[in-house]
């Protein structure tokens, strides 16, 4: 990976706060947890104060060596989740990197999605919570040691 050395965080968790409990209580407590012990950035905990949304995103996206995207209708409602949809979209296309982790959180119709993620969901391969691979699969996709 280029510049690993300045990535502050293994990955970013992008979520809608309507999706905390899962989030916080499950996702995060499972991947702080493996021997790996991944560094995880989330909003509530990470993102710095006097800064605005839109900066703290950025530089978070940029800090992070891939961002976990939790897919759900509270998510597609949120004008924040999707502002970090486009900036990990466009760090996916500068870097055509495996950046982004897209995790279906509930089954979600193709006509729910606006044109970005359609293209993204029709075009990379995401992991669905219901799979029961799903955690081997989420770790698999993390980024290795540096």
């Amino acid at each position: 990976d280029q510049d690993v050395m300045d990535k502050e965080y293994d990955a970013i968790i992008s979520y809608s706060a309507k999706d905390y409990k899962w989030v916080c209580h499950v996702l995060r407590r499972k991947l702080e947890s493996t021997d790996r012990g991944f560094k995880l950035c989330l909003h509530d905990r990470d993102f710095k104060v006097g800064a605005t949304i839109g900066e703290n995103i950025l530089e978070s996206v940029r800090k992070s060596r891939r961002m976990i995207m939790v897919l759900s209708r509270n998510f597609l409602n949120s004008s924040w989740c999707m502002m970090e949809f486009r900036a990990a979209h466009l760090q996916v296309l500068k870097e055509m990197s495996k950046y982004l982790i897209l995790i279906m959180y509930e089954d979600i119709h193709e006509n729910e999605l606006d044109e970005d993620l359609k293209f993204y969901v029709k075009n990379n391969t995401y992991l669905s919570i219901q799979n029961k691979w799903f955690w081997e699969k989420l770790y698999y996709a993390m980024p290795e040691d540096p």
